[in-house]
């Protein structure tokens, strides 16, 4: 990185809730106990209002008094709006000071040990590193993890590497990590000069690291997953229509936005296939009308302006082709949390078979 020091700034989006207090107790109390240079870090809340109000009243009244105490500098964003994870954490970076380096994005429901950091910053020694994930571990169970690292799968399925194993069961993973969980990510500033921005808000919540991650590799970076920088996290899997909803809807927005239209085309029968047996699986679990809300994506003329605008982004900016992406993408889907018979013994051998033919026919 060229700085002995660099000057983090972590980021946490506050959002009322009815565990919000205790999750921000313990992640307070972590970050309390942080073994870096109290002048080279700062505290950054981005406060978004809820239906159940906004913490910036108790931030005000427990975290600000301990600034430059037991804390760093700590400040505090408030807005009338829910810009949600991605437009949040976007105002967070537009509000940097300029010594900046590192962003430490950091979730509420998350906290970290005291060298969590310093290990982190030892990966930015390397130039060609431009993010860094912690070793997330379950806050339920600190024995077994919530991510080692993030796979995405060809049609641009995200899903987490090593969830619910040990670190020992997970280090016999030979999965490749394409992109770093916003729940615990470091992110070097500089590599984000050529883009102008951190997250797009149109993606809200939700897949916004797998597309940070996707321009960082098109700029010829890498991501590192340090194993002895270790972050815990309440996770707890949601099958809300809003997640669903934004999930699909953000994943076909990246896949649009980054892969060149010829490669789409190819994909176009497994797309295709993959689509209707979503269909039928959600006609039969009940969850029909999710699925054809999300379609209205395709529909809404915005995305489509927005679509061509970071196509034409990443045209100008790549270093990689395709080819190179899709040599870190994956042709199965292996998350626990979506596993079936049907995915386990039909899908999955299909479309694995299907994406290492591509991986021959795609030179581009």
């Amino acid at each position: 990185m060229g700085i002995m020091m660099p000057y983090i700034a972590v980021q946490v989006i506050s959002y009322c809730s009815k565990d919000a207090e205790e999750d921000l107790k313990l992640l307070i109390s972590s970050l309390e106990r942080v073994r870096y240079p109290q002048d080279r870090w700062e505290l950054i809340f981005i406060d978004n209002p809820s239906p159940q109000g906004m913490m910036r009243g108790w931030i005000e009244a427990t975290v600000l008094p301990k600034a430059g105490v037991t804390l760093p500098r700590v400040r505090l964003l408030c807005s009338d709006k829910n810009d949600g994870f991605a437009g949040g954490h976007q105002r967070g970076y537009e509000a940097r000071s300029a010594e900046t380096d590192v962003l430490f994005l950091l979730n509420q429901d998350a906290y970290i040990e005291p060298d969590t950091i310093t290990h982190a910053v030892a990966a930015f020694d390397d130039s060609h590193i431009a993010l860094v994930q912690s070793q997330i571990r379950l806050a339920q169970d600190p024995s077994r993890l919530n991510v080692l690292g993030n796979c995405l799968h060809f049609l641009g399925f995200g899903f987490s590497d090593g969830n619910g194993q040990t670190p020992a069961e997970a280090s016999r993973s030979r999965l490749p990590h394409f992109f770093g969980s916003g729940a615990a990510l470091f992110v070097r500033v500089q590599a984000l000069e050529p883009y102008g921005y951190l997250f797009d808000p149109v993606y809200f919540m939700y897949h916004e690291d797998v597309d940070l991650s996707w321009r960082m590799r098109l700029l010829g970076f890498d991501i590192a997953f340090p194993e002895n920088s270790i972050a815990y996290h309440r996770y707890e899997f949601s099958r809300s229509t809003a997640k669903f909803v934004w999930m699909e809807q953000n994943r076909w927005r990246t896949h649009l936005s980054r892969l060149k239209w010829r490669t789409l085309l190819v994909f176009m029968p497994a797309w295709v296939l993959m689509e209707l047996g979503a269909l039928v699986f959600a006609a039969r679990s009940g969850y029909l009308g999710k699925r054809l809300f999300a379609y209205r994506f395709f529909f809404d003329p915005n995305v489509w302006s927005d679509i061509k605008k970071r196509r034409l982004e990443t045209r100008r900016l790549r270093l990689h082709t395709d080819r190179d992406m899709l040599a870190m993408m994956v042709g199965r889907l292996t998350s626990q949390e979506v596993e079936n018979v049907l995915l386990k013994y039909l899908v999955n051998p299909l479309l694995n078979v299907y994406f290492r033919g591509l991986l021959r026919f795609i030179v581009w």
